[in-house]
Parts: C-alpha cells; structure tokens; sequence
C-alpha cells in the first residue's frame, strides 16, 4: 500500500473516532438526564386502578367480580392506602348474600390488622350487625362491651345500643330493650321515629312490674314515661283493676297533659263508662281463608258468622293466617294493630305460631287444632277441639264399663297417627283397668295385611280363637275398608273400635257388612236429637243450602260460648273474660257437653256412634265423659 493510501485510511479511522466518540458522550448525557428526571410512579398507579376496579365492579353490583379484585388487591398491597376500605367493602357484599359469618370474620380481618384505623368502629358495629341478621341475639349482647369500647362518634354508640334493644325484643325481654333503646335515644343528635316507633313496640308488650321498674330508673325521657304510664294503665283496666287504673291516669293528666298519648288515655278513661256493653267487645277471628287448608277455614267461618246472627252488636274482625306460620304471624300482628280484639277464635293450622302473640298481648285465644301442646304456651291460651286422648278415653270407657270388654288389641300403621294412638290406648286401657294384650302393625302402603292379622292371632296363646275381645284399628276409611274384609276372611270377629276418622260414607261403601256394629267417637253427629243440634242444623241448612260437619259444628260453639260471656255486663276486661273461661263448665254445645280444664283444654262429652245396618246410629253413650 502506498503511503497516501495509508494516510487516507488513517484519516477515514480517525474521523470515525471521532463520531463514535461523540455519539457515545451523546448517549451519556441522555442517560444521565434520564437519571435525574422524576420517576413514574408505577406501583401505586397499579393498586389504585385494581381498586378503581372493584369499586367499579361493587357499583355494578357484579359482587363476584368485585370480591375477586378486592381480594387480589389486599394479596398484592396488603398495607396498601386502599387496604381497609377493601375489607369493609368484601364485608358489605357479604352481609347482603346473606354470608353473615363471613361478613364477621371479614370484619374482625380488619380489627385485628388495622387496630388504629378510622374504620375500626364501622366494622365493630358492622360485627354485631352480622350477629342480628344470623339471629344469634345473644351474641350480640355477649359482645356488645366489647365493641362499645371500639367505638367512638355518637352515631355508632347509638348503633351499638339500638342493636342491643333489638336483641332483647328478639329474645323476649322487652324492659331490657326499652331500657337499650332510651340509652340509644340519648345518643341521637335529633329525635328518631325509629327509634321511637322501637320503644312503642318494646313498652307494648310489657308486664304491669316491668313498667313500674322502669319508671324507677327512667327519670329524664317524659315521652317514654308518659308511653310507660299509659300502658301500665291500659293493663290495669284490661285486668279489671280499675281503681288502680284510674291512679295511673290522674298522674299522668297531671305531669304530661300535652303528651302524644293524652287523648287516648282520656278515652281510656271514658271509653268502658260510655259505651253500650256489646260495643265494648270485638271477637278476633284467625283462620286458613287461603292456601292449602282454606277449605277448613272457610268451613269454620260459616260456623262462626251463623253464631255472631245472635251477636247483639258484638263486633268480628277477620284476618286471614293463610296455611304457613309466616302468613300467620302477619295476620295475628296485623289483627292485634287493627282493633283491640277481647278474645280471639282460631286459627287452625299455625297455632304454635300464632297463640304466642295472643299470650303476649294478654287477649284470650280459643285455638280450633289437636296440635300438642298448644294449651301449654300461657294461661290466656285455650283449645276446643276433638283430640286423640278424648277419642281414646271415651272408646275404653264405652268398651270396659258398658260392654265388659277388658282384653285389647291394637291394628295400626306405622306412621305417626297409628304410634300416638296405640300410646295412648294402651294407658287409657290401664287406668280403666283392662289391657291392651296384642299389637301388630302394618306399612302404610300394604294392601295385603295377612301378616299382621295371623300376627295379632298368635299374640295371645295362639290358637284358633283370638285372645282379645275388642280390636282398635286407628286409620282412615279408605285403609280400614281393605282390612276389615281381611278380618273376616281370617275368621277374626270381635268387637270393632276406630276413631273419628270412621265416620264417613266411604267406609261403608268400601267395608259394607264387615263394618256393622263397629263403634267409635265422634265430636258432631248431625243426626243426634238434641235440641242443640236440631236447631243448628237447621239453621245452617237455610243459610247455606248444606249439612254441616264437625269442623262448621265447633267454630259455631266456640263462636256461642264466646258471645254469651261477652254478653255479660260483668265481663267488661280481657283478665275477667280469661278467668270466666277457665271456670267454663258443661257448656251445651253441638260438638257436646264442654268444659275448660286449669291447663285451658276442652274436656268434652264425645258422640259414641255405631255402625248397623249400613247406617250411622247413636251407639247410646253420647254423654260419655272422656277424661
């Protein structure tokens, strides 16, 4: 190479170090000026579109998608700025589905990771509130402290309290809650109609001691103590306690004449002086108008309209329980709101329900069920009805001390209404002196008994010859006409007893001459020759084109037995009316002979009907006593 061609490539090399080198220095000063300017937050503007997003989803309320996204966010920024207003809003989604354990434990999430954060209140309210709505009322009073110590504004310690008092109504302690409620009251920054509307509820249902309590330690609320001294009066004069009714009302004219309660209590004053006797009184009338059962309590309406035609001004209010406790509920609690029932008739179907409600009030209830143990839920609550111990007692009464017959066996399903009637037969059968000396039950779908019939032969010695002299067959027409043909087939003849349920056509169609001289009781034999029942029949042949039957037949006695007392210018209060009902004794009625026993059930003179020559007869023991 010639050396002006080295120098030329010299020149070319040194000419691009030359702009390698300053591309380099320009590639320097750019990196350090990026490295001065201000970064972009990155993180942070991450978490807070990932909580825009589930805000944006709760606000849809896509709850799923939000839950996701609030979760996903406290897994990623578990201290982040959105951290506890993303609990409270997982806890919210919660207690709207309804997940109320969750909720808590999403609540106490919060407590126990963010002790000293502003929401910590919230959710402690927000812990009790989940308790509430789960129906767990104790709880909320075990930990009500607890979180009263969390708390800090006005408004949440009146939470706290308000949620307390709704706790003690929910368990039945209704002077705990107004007692709550007014320490609410005192926390409010302007008058609440809830809360007072609260109070008004709880005060309600409050004993005579339970008012005289609080009077003692309520001293700066004039609303409450004039609503607490105008119920207290209103219990004096429904226990006929006027004198002392008359003391509570001139105290209160005198300290709060402008109370919201004044002119009721003036009228309340007046309203028994006034007032014709019969107007004083309104008959409650709770029955299955609707729903699966409406067509017993339509039937039991006729009965009682037909009894109020002799009314003498007598007002009946009518409220319909449907055939679910709910719907009762709503009709006991809307009746009880309408008017100021003396007493009330029904239902049939929701009495455990509904009685309760009665009870509380203190308004004297006469159920029409054979539910057990509806008499036992107060002493303002009564039955009259046909029940299977009535049944059984007059059935071995009949057979022992009429018919000499002492040795029983019992034929019955295997279902609850076989099992309660064998129970209580073979006790009944004990204490008359005779007993129940072979049992054989059969499923409920059988067709074919020859089994249990060979079984009940062979209960006793074996043998050709049964060793019992009455047999007890507790079912309905349907099944009992396919057994007794078997009976016969099987060359099983005694005495044949059965229950109510006997009393139907179709078992004579079905069973024909097996069934002659079979007897069991009934509550109303339309046929009977009483006086009673002729006329009564015949007035509810004219007014409603029909025969009726047991169930027209009781509604209508009940309805009568309740007029006549109201009728009495000595029954002017509810207390009085409830202590002349439980003093009821051999009331005539069409159903028979009634008396109300110191538990409030209906003692009855039971029908005894007998089946001969394809024909309902009076078996001459209507009048015998069932224990």
């Amino acid at each position: 190479m010639s050396r002006k061609q080295t120098e030329q490539r010299r020149g070319r090399t040194g000419a691009q170090r030359r702009i390698l080198k300053w591309a380099a220095m320009t590639t320097l000063l750019v990196l350090m000026v990026a490295a001065c300017a201000p970064r972009a937050p990155i993180g942070p503007r991450t978490a807070n579109q990932l909580h825009a997003t589930a805000e944006s989803a709760f606000r849809a309320r896509n709850y799923p998608e939000a839950t996701r996204h609030y979760e996903m966010y406290l897994q990623r920024h578990p201290q982040g700025s959105h951290a506890t207003a993303a609990l409270m809003r997982i806890a919210e989604i919660q207690m709207a589905e309804d997940r109320y354990t969750a909720a808590r434990n999403t609540y106490q999430r919060l407590i126990d990771r963010f002790p000293d954060s502003g929401m910590v209140p919230d959710a402690a309210v927000g812990i009790l509130r989940a308790f509430y709505k789960a129906g767990q009322y104790k709880d909320v009073i075990r930990y009500a402290d607890d979180m009263l110590k969390k708390v800090r504004s006005p408004d949440d310690v009146q939470s706290v309290y308000m949620l307390l008092g709704d706790a003690y109504m929910a368990i039945d302690s209704p002077i705990n809650a107004v007692y709550y409620l007014n320490i609410a009251r005192q926390y409010a920054r302007y008058p609440s109609d809830e809360n007072r509307k609260k109070i008004d509820a709880a005060v309600s249902r409050l004993s005579a001691a339970d008012i005289e309590v609080l009077l003692e330690r309520i001293q700066d609320n004039e609303d409450l103590r004039g609503a607490l001294l105008y119920q207290l009066a209103s219990i004096h004069m429904q226990d006929d306690r006027k004198e002392e009714a008359e003391q509570v009302i001139a105290t209160f004219l005198q300290e709060y004449p402008d109370h919201r309660k004044a002119e009721a209590v003036q009228k309340l004053r007046e309203e028994y002086e006034t007032l014709p006797l019969a107007s004083r009184h309104t008959i409650g009338c709770l029955l299955p108008l609707s729903g699966a059962y409406k067509i017993y309590g339509n039937r039991a309406l006729r009965g009682v309209e037909l009894a109020m035609n002799r009314s003498n001004g007598i007002h009946l209010v009518i409220r319909d329980t449907g055939s679910d406790p709910r719907q009762g509920m709503m009709a006991v609690n809307n009746l009880l709101d309408a008017a100021t029932p003396s007493v009330i008739i029904g239902p049939i179907i929701t009495a455990e329900t509904v009685a309760p409600e009665a009870q509380r009030a203190r308004i004297p209830i006469i159920t029409l069920t054979q539910k057990e143990g509806i008499p036992a839920l107060g002493e303002f609550v009564f039955r009259n009805f046909i029940t299977p111990q009535m049944q059984v007692a007059a059935l071995v009464s009949h057979a022992v001390r009429q018919r000499g017959r002492y040795r029983f066996a019992v034929l019955y399903p295997e279902e609850k209404y076989g099992f309660t009637f064998l129970d209580l037969f073979q006790k009944e059968a004990i204490l008359a002196g005779g007993s129940v000396v072979s049992t054989a039950a059969y499923g409920v779908n059988q067709t074919d008994f020859r089994d249990a019939i060979q079984s009940l032969r062979g209960g006793v010695g074996g043998g050709k010859a049964p060793g019992f002299d009455a047999l007890f067959i507790p079912d309905a027409p349907r099944k009992t006409g396919l057994i007794l043909p078997q009976l016969a087939y099987y060359d099983i003849r005694t005495q044949l007893l059965g229950t109510n349920l006997w009393h139907s056509d179709e078992l004579l169609q079905m069973a024909g001459e097996f069934a002659e001289g079979a007897v069991f009781p009934t509550g109303f034999f339309p046929e009977s020759r009483s006086p009673h029942v002729v006329e009564f029949v015949a007035d509810f042949q004219a007014s409603y084109g029909e025969d009726p039957g047991f169930i027209e037949a009781i509604a209508y006695d009940t309805a009568r037995l309740v007029i006549g007392l109201l009728s009495r210018p000595d029954i002017r209060y509810k207390s009085a009316l409830r202590e002349q009902l439980a003093h009821v004794k051999d009331f005539p009625g069409v159903t028979g002979r009634t008396t109300f026993d110191d538990q409030g059930e209906a003692r009855k003179d039971l029908y005894l009907l007998q089946i001969r020559d394809g024909k309902f007869i009076d078996a001459g023991e209507a009048g015998v006593a069932a224990r």
